[in-house]
């Protein structure tokens, strides 16, 4: 029997760790991004924050992008190589991936401050008496927001930077605490436009008979753009069908979008490639059979490290599967 697909929807370039660990655990993996990623349109503004940057008292980054591309630019302001962070400015981000990168660039603890939601500077491994109940594990706004002291920030000014478009929720909530907030995009989303190949492995996917297949969708943007996708370019009968397949969503308000947009087979997976990983090989398994203990070792140790520390993802109510089962291979 072919083995289950996972369709991975992130941009480009961006999901090599991920891929690598469900192909060692045995499912085949199509790439399909769902969101292209590219310099914002207009960097001036971002720039010109930038060329202040220790007047803020604070810095959000709302994603690993808004880190790369923010830091690129600021080596161009400083003339530099490698971007200098001033040590005196904090630095907030919303996830693991975002602590990762800044940490790649030489921001981390003790030198910095970095303030992130619980679970996240750690990869989502916390010491057992720090970290909330795996199922509360939340990287978003809202678990920034109770991280941070709004009151010592009413007055002083606050700077977000993040892609085109989005939430400004966090924002929203920091004017309200009295925060001169400024706001500037370091990247736009756009778009993509899949190639002949991607498409023709979709359709492949959703003839009968076809191995069992589930989509990865890490962003209710994206969630909108495969609503477009299939209207544009799949026939009645295929958008029928894609709408009837598996998808997997870290986050309650992904799974709310698919919903709201036709796709009513939603898992939640806990948040992180680990998460997602654990919630891949719950639904493979509900359809294909536990994986082999070779293989399911060679998994975890090509999954990231917080993989080993998550717990089952926790399903969404429209969707539940049994727990996995490893067998061995006598």
């Amino acid at each position: 029997m072919p083995s289950p697909t996972v369709v991975v929807t992130r941009p480009a370039g961006q999901s090599r760790q991920l891929t690598e660990a469900l192909q060692a655990a045995g499912l085949d993996v199509l790439s399909f991004p769902l969101l292209a990623i590219g310099p914002a349109a207009d960097d001036a503004p971002l720039r010109a924050a930038l060329a202040r940057l220790d007047t803020f008292a604070l810095v959000v980054f709302v994603s690993p992008n808004a880190i790369a591309y923010a830091l690129d630019a600021l080596a161009g302001v400083q003339g530099a190589a490698v971007a200098h962070w001033p040590a005196q400015v904090p630095v907030a981000v919303v996830g693991p991936a975002s602590v990762a990168a800044l940490a790649e660039r030489g921001i981390a603890p003790p030198a910095y401050r970095v303030i992130a939601p619980a679970g996240a500077a750690a990869n989502g491994q916390c010491p057992d008496d720090a970290a909330p109940e795996a199922e509360a594990l939340r990287f978003d706004s809202e678990a920034l927001w109770a991280r941070l002291d709004p009151a010592a920030l009413a007055g002083k000014p606050v700077l977000i930077i993040r892609g085109n478009g989005g939430r400004d929720w966090l924002g929203e909530r920091l004017r309200e605490a009295g925060a001169q907030v400024e706001a500037v995009e370091a990247y736009q989303r756009t778009l993509p436009e899949p190639s002949t190949m991607q498409w023709q492995a979709v359709r492949d996917n959703l003839r009968p008979g076809a191995a069992p297949h589930a989509w990865l969708l890490t962003s209710s943007e994206a969630v909108r753009n495969l609503d477009a996708l299939a209207r544009r370019h799949l026939s009645p009968e295929e958008d029928a069908t894609l709408r009837q397949v598996q998808c997997i969503a870290p986050h309650a308000r992904i799974a709310e979008q698919a919903l709201a947009l036709g796709f009513p087979h939603v898992l939640r997976a806990a948040p992180g490639d680990a998460g997602l990983l654990a919630a891949c090989l719950q639904w493979a398994d509900a359809h294909a059979g536990p994986a082999p203990a070779s293989m399911a070792s060679a998994a975890t140790e090509a999954s990231p490290p917080s993989a080993k520390a998550e717990a089952p993802p926790a399903p969404c109510r429209t969707q539940q599967f049994p727990q996995r089962q490893r067998r061995s291979n006598a």
